[in-house]
């Protein structure tokens, strides 16, 4: 829900309208998880990391070195891609992290959500 706010409240709409979608094809797949709903829950998801990716590439170009401020927030930007990427893909060919089939699974997924959502806040923002 936050993403959608600051999202809109700093008029990127479409990235605001992404987020809406996700919560929406996430709700579908997690009260009907199957191999097609886990798909159309991945498009928005896909969505918001490219368009995320392109608004961050775009502010990074604009970015004076004396800027502090932005340099650390796009630091963490990465950081929050890294780990994110990390857990999640690592994770999968290992069957770590987010697939642990426990409460840890539960809580790494949990994290990947709030650390997601902390990195693109800060894009927003940025």
């Amino acid at each position: 829900m936050s993403n959608i706010l600051i999202s809109f409240y700093y008029n990127y709409y479409i990235y605001s309208g992404l987020f809406t979608l996700l919560i929406f094809t996430s709700l579908l797949h997690h009260s009907n998880p199957t191999l097609i709903t886990n798909i159309i829950d991945k498009i928005p998801i896909v969505s918001i990391i490219t368009y995320g990716g392109n608004i961050f590439y775009n502010k990074l170009l604009i970015i004076e070195s004396n800027d502090t401020k932005r340099i650390i927030f796009s630091i963490i930007i990465i950081m929050t891609f890294l780990v994110i990427n990390f857990w999640y893909i690592y994770g999968y060919y290992k069957n770590k992290y987010c697939f642990y089939e426990n409460q840890l699974g539960f809580l790494y997924h949990m994290l990947v959500h709030i650390i997601s959502s902390l990195g693109h806040i800060l894009i927003v923002i940025l």
